[in-house]
């Protein structure tokens, strides 16, 4: 931060509003956090589960397909021939 406010607040929490509350207390601190534990209590409790009779489209973990990993590996390459044995000629041409 360029320009620091000057304030003594050493702790913060979320206000649940996208912002957040600071605090130069633990005590006003603990205030805060139950004040924001209750906002998030009501939030959570207003998120209500699709209804019994709504078709969802994630399929049940059970019919899910289960993936493989593939791992495949480059060939050795041939070995060369030994040294005291010399390689042989190619076929002639026709």
């Amino acid at each position: 931060m360029l320009n620091p406010a000057d304030i003594k607040a050493l702790y913060f929490v979320a206000d649940g509003a996208g912002g957040h509350v600071f605090s130069e207390t633990l005590k006003d601190h603990n205030t805060n956090v139950q004040k924001w534990r209750a906002t998030e209590k009501d939030l959570k409790g207003k998120a209500t589960p699709p209804a019994a009779d709504t078709p969802t489209t994630a399929a049940p973990p059970s019919a899910v397909p289960k993936t493989r990993a593939v791992v495949r590996t480059v060939p050795p390459a041939k070995a060369p021939p030994p040294a005291d044995k010399a390689p042989e000629p190619a076929p002639p041409k026709r």
